[in-house]
């Protein structure tokens, strides 16, 4: 659980870079949510899985890119976005292609459609190679 509370605690962080008024707090906002997005992540790293229904690893993956962005690491956020991109399509490819679940699982899914939509416009692409946007 520490794992997801990290992750939650980086997406506060984020939230409240643009709200701060000093530069110094923006600042210090940067720098906590990417501690708290890298502590969730080297938490996962340890486990190598998240069995928790609180968090996945492609949000996980997700607030870590968000969170390297917010500091200026983009090299390092698009590797993040990708690993993001790629676990969320992994588990999309097991859901069977008859169930009414594989589109919703993509569609429904406000973190997947964040995730898509970030994917998209970094890499100008809007079909992934098997199939929905993404």
């Amino acid at each position: 659980y520490g794992m997801a509370a990290f992750c939650e605690e980086s997406v506060a962080h984020l939230q409240l870079i643009p709200l701060s008024e000093r530069a110094e707090e923006r600042a210090e906002h940067q720098h906590a949510a990417l501690w708290t997005s890298q502590t969730a992540l080297d938490i996962y790293e340890q486990f190598g899985f998240v069995q928790i229904v609180e968090c996945t690893s492609e949000e996980l993956f997700y607030r870590h890119f968000q969170s390297l962005q917010a500091n200026g690491r983009d090299a390092e956020a698009a590797e993040y976005l990708q690993r993001a991109h790629a676990e969320m399509m992994r588990k999309y490819a097991l859901i069977p292609e008859d169930s009414h679940f594989r589109q919703t699982y993509l569609e429904n899914l406000p973190l997947h459609r964040q995730i898509a939509a970030a994917f998209s416009q970094t890499t100008g692409t809007q079909k992934c190679a098997d199939g929905p946007i993404l």
